[in-house]
């Protein structure tokens, strides 16, 4: 046991004021040294914290405080309690016996309440066993534990609803692709809020919330299931982590190379947003992070984040490709160095896709490929016996999956690799209308002509 707990990390929103956190540090401190213990708010409680507790301060509002603590965590494994959650050695022991037998799935508890609301709180026990185990959807105070790789490819917790960020977070999580298991244990939390606010009151409120927040979120989950939903996946590198962009950075130097590379981020996260906002969610944005230590970086949150895995190019994009056709039929593969790309030309792959074509390439002027879909799978082997970064690139892929489908062509577009792809990338985007893209047009144009006197 004492094994999965050292790689184990006790996340903890403390709101302003809270105290109940105290009886909770009685289940805690019994836990191994090694057990990371972080509590994560805006302020830090008027009573002292015992030295082991890791204190992170955070923006106001549960979502945002449990992703700060997430972001900290230094251990595979997150568990996010509440500060009213109280736990046995039991609870304990069945957390590990399971994580020892499954490490990927999503895990939480069968919910009790402590003896300090009304007695009616039964009935709302077993509503929450059958909301849980019949419908999929365990809440926050079940003590969500989940590796930190699966945390991140759900995108954390939502900060931008009102209520319930927990609840969507599980929808989130079935919309991954991501097993939702309980531990068959027991975790216990407050009812005190039903004896202060009223049963009746309290339940009735409740179960309006979620079943209205429900709704889009299920509709997602069906466009899914049905292959009507198109994940794109950014394929990037953590500038702190990684040497990127080398090429290009022996000409014009480290430092503009990373304006660069923050504005053709910039660029594509706007892209992409309006994007998911304006086609009703049937296209998901995913970041595909060269860097596992790179998933908690700041810069990821607008998007679910997917680990690109160990190996070669050719390894990783095969990885990420049939990872998410696991969750989604139609899969786009782009890179963050063509911020021309714009919205109507993703929504154009995403229609070919639709529309039964099973690959659809961007070509890329250097002879490579600045973005790929496709809706059937790929044998592992094709992806490796590509040479990359040559002008035959393209070629060769379109030779390698000739056997498996169709192929449909966008226009040809350049990617930034070296100096010379500057002014072309300019030209591209001389009439774009979008403003995400306007702000990169003027910087490369005004770094263009300082360059040249």
């Amino acid at each position: 046991m004492t094994t999965i707990l050292n790689n184990l990390s006790i996340i903890i929103p403390i709101a302003p004021k809270e105290e109940s956190w105290v009886d909770l540090w009685t289940d805690l401190e019994k836990l191994p040294i090694e057990t990371e213990i972080i509590f994560s708010g805006p302020k830090m409680p008027r009573e002292a914290l015992p030295s082991r507790v890791k204190w992170v301060n955070s923006a106001p509002g549960r979502a945002q405080q449990l992703n700060t603590g997430a972001r900290h965590a230094i251990h595979d494994f997150l568990w996010f309690l509440h500060a009213d959650s109280r736990f046995t050695k039991t609870t304990l022991a069945s957390l590990t016996d399971i994580l020892k037998c499954d490490s990927n799935i999503f895990y939480y508890f069968n919910l009790q309440f402590l003896n300090d609301g009304p007695l009616l709180m039964l009935i709302n026990e077993i509503g929450c066993w059958i909301r849980s185990r019949l419908m999929g959807l365990p809440f926050g105070d079940q003590g969500f534990c989940l590796s930190k790789i699966n945390f991140e490819r759900i995108g954390g917790f939502p900060e931008d609803v009102p209520y319930g960020e927990d609840h969507v977070f599980v929808w989130r999580a079935h919309q991954r692709g991501i097993s939702i298991q309980s531990t068959k244990n027991s975790l216990k939390t407050s009812a005190r809020k039903y004896k202060n606010l009223g049963w009746f009151h309290i339940t009735k409120l409740y179960y309006k919330l979620w079943t209205t927040q429900a709704r889009p979120e299920r509709k997602k989950l069906k466009q899914i299931n049905s292959g009507q939903t198109t994940a794109i996946a950014v394929f990037v590198k953590t500038p702190t982590l990684t040497p990127f962009k080398t090429r290009l950075a022996t000409t014009i130097g480290k430092e503009f190379t990373l304006t660069f590379y923050e504005l053709c981020l910039e660029t594509i996260q706007n892209t992409l947003v309006s994007l998911n906002q304006s086609t009703l969610a049937l296209i998901c944005p995913y970041w595909a992070i060269a860097e596992k230590q790179g998933l908690s970086d700041q810069r990821w949150n607008a998007f679910s984040r997917i680990w690109q895995n160990d190996g070669n190019l050719g390894e990783k994009l095969h990885h990420i490709y049939s990872s998410l056709q696991t969750i989604h039929r139609n899969v786009l593969l782009i890179g963050a160095d063509a911020p021309q790309l714009s919205q109507q030309l993703i929504l154009k792959a995403h229609q070919i896709l639709q529309n039964k074509s099973t690959f659809v390439i961007g070509p890329a002027r250097d002879g490579g490929f600045y973005l790929f879909g496709g809706s059937v799978a790929l044998p592992k082997d094709i992806w490796t016996s590509i040479a990359y970064s040559q002008s035959q690139t393209c070629n060769d892929l379109l030779i390698k999956i000739k056997n498996y489908g169709d192929v449909f062509f966008l226009p040809t577009l350049s990617d930034v690799d070296v100096y010379d792809d500057l002014s072309v990338l300019s030209q591209e985007l001389q009439h774009t209308n979008q403003s995400e893209q306007k702000k990169i047009s003027h910087w490369v144009d005004d770094f263009l002509k300082k360059d040249i006197l």
